[in-house]
């Protein structure tokens, strides 16, 4: 009688699998037959900070839209240079109270000032631009967020380098 038992048990755990198997392969299909651009809103806003405005500034504007981060354009160099988020500001934050820092200073020193200081610069992870062209497949952006340790990715146009969206792996 445990002989039979056991055959289902091994039976289900083996079905189990399959499924799971299928699954996988339903999901890597879609993935790799999708493009970034086939996934974003029809209409969405996208929040762009110029690195010499006040970090302070930024952080209300990303709350203001309802936003969990925005790509950081460098007008000195002419070019995106990373992604300022909410976390980004709560750690600068905690900093300025580690460090017993006057926190109003925040309302005048801009992104750029902040990028430069070495104490702050390490809080920011996302200080290296990355992102995908509109025709990336849906699986090459996970692998890229996966495999970066980031949590967002702009969406660009090729042709003029215009952002289009930040994705995530949340869906809103």
């Amino acid at each position: 009688m445990n002989s039979g038992t056991s055959g289902t048990s091994s039976s289900l755990l083996n079905e189990r699998e399959i499924v799971r198997e299928a699954g996988r392969a339903a999901i890597s299909s879609f993935l790799d037959s999708h493009t970034c651009f086939q996934v974003l809103r029809a209409s969405a806003k996208v929040v762009v900070f110029d690195t010499r405005i006040p970090i302070q500034l930024a952080f209300y504007a990303l709350v203001e839209h309802d936003m969990q981060a925005a790509p950081l354009w460098d007008p000195t160099i002419r070019q995106f240079i990373g992604l300022l988020t909410v976390t980004d500001f709560i750690d600068i934050l905690r900093h300025y109270r580690r460090s017993s820092s006057d926190v109003s200073q925040l309302a005048t020193r801009s992104i750029a000032q902040i990028l430069s200081d070495p104490n702050l610069s390490i809080l920011l992870k996302h200080r290296k631009f990355l992102a995908a062209d509109s025709s990336t497949t849906l699986k090459h952006a996970c692998v890229m967020l996966n495999g970066n340790g980031i949590d967002f990715l702009p969406i660009i146009l090729p042709d003029d380098m215009r952002i289009l969206a930040t994705v995530t792996y949340e869906c809103s």
